[in-house]
């Protein structure tokens, strides 16, 4: 998760602010629940409500999502076999990809897409 926030794309979120609730299934009490808070100028990863309305709800398999993250496999895959739930507006839904991304060394240049995060 600290790896999913710092990669964000912040630059395609397709709100000024946007809260997404990650619960992750199978997983001890403590490390089930994240906020990630998604804004122009930066994110911000929480381990409680951060106290305003959520606008993403996902409930995955951490293995799943991992494996998303890592560009092992395609979201829309793990969205149709429910291992990956997402819920929400259905604008904010199909723009998930676009803002969420996936780790930097799952590009086929890994350099290259780290300086192009970095500006």
């Amino acid at each position: 998760m600290w790896d999913m926030q710092r990669n964000l794309r912040l630059d395609r979120l397709p709100r000024e602010r946007l809260l997404t609730f990650f619960r992750f299934r199978d997983v001890p009490e403590n490390r089930r629940a994240w906020w990630l808070v998604a804004e122009p100028t930066g994110t911000d990863l929480c381990l409680t409500d951060p106290g305003f309305g959520v606008d993403l709800r996902i409930d995955a398999e951490p293995v799943s999502m991992a494996e998303v993250w890592i560009g092992k496999r395609e979201l829309g895959s793990a969205m149709r076999s429910r291992q990956i739930r997402v819920r929400g507006p259905e604008h904010l839904v199909r723009s998930l990809p676009e803002w969420l991304g996936l780790n930097v060394f799952a590009y086929p240049d890994p350099e290259a897409e780290y300086a192009r995060r970095r500006g």
